[in-house]
């Protein structure tokens, strides 16, 4: 991400700041200089997220655009209930090595991914052929999760304060049901 960074200072020459911000909510597109004593691939933020996707086997590609379609931290749980089998698991290692997804500092295991490496992501996963059976599962896994938060919250299993522990989930439950 230093690159991201010394490509918004250059672009700060042109134009303010909140202006700047505005064009970074996709900042894959919105982040390039004209560099001329640079290779290609450290011209633009696309270019070299880009690079580094190429540079993958093309099973580290399958799961990393499976990856994208969650919004925000997923779980090990989520990720195998998306994939479509615990194989998933095993895949997923080769990925924070390459820093294509990292491991969130919590007291469970759940990764992310920075959004740039997000939206190239879901560039290729709409094109993949199991983008639609992924994106099911998705849904799928976060409605089942809050289905099953209802019912223990109906059979007064679970107090109405321990609704926080869903919390780290709302990001895909809602783009799950979107």
């Amino acid at each position: 991400m230093p690159l991201a960074l010394e490509l918004a200072a250059a672009r700060l020459r042109s134009y303010a700041l909140p202006d700047l911000l505005g064009q970074l909510e996709h900042s894959l597109g919105g982040l390039h200089a004209d560099f001329r004593d640079r290779p290609e691939r450290l011209r633009s933020l696309r270019a070299a997220v880009q690079w580094s996707y190429d540079l993958l086997g093309e099973d580290d590609r399958d799961l990393f655009e499976c990856c994208s379609l969650f919004k925000g931290g997923f779980t090990p749980a989520a990720l195998t209930a998306v994939w479509g089998s615990a194989e998933a698991l095993d895949r997923i290692e080769s990925l924070p090595d390459q820093s294509f997804v990292q491991r969130l500092e919590t007291s469970d295991t759940r990764w992310k991914m920075l959004q740039p490496l997000r939206e190239l992501a879901a560039e290729h996963a709409a094109h993949h052929p199991l983008a639609q059976t992924w994106r099911d599962r998705h849904a799928c896994y976060f409605l089942n999760m809050i289905e099953a938060y209802i019912q223990e919250r109906e059979q007064r299993k679970i107090k109405t304060d321990e609704r926080a522990r869903y919390l780290p989930h709302y990001p895909n439950i809602r783009a799950g049901m979107v």
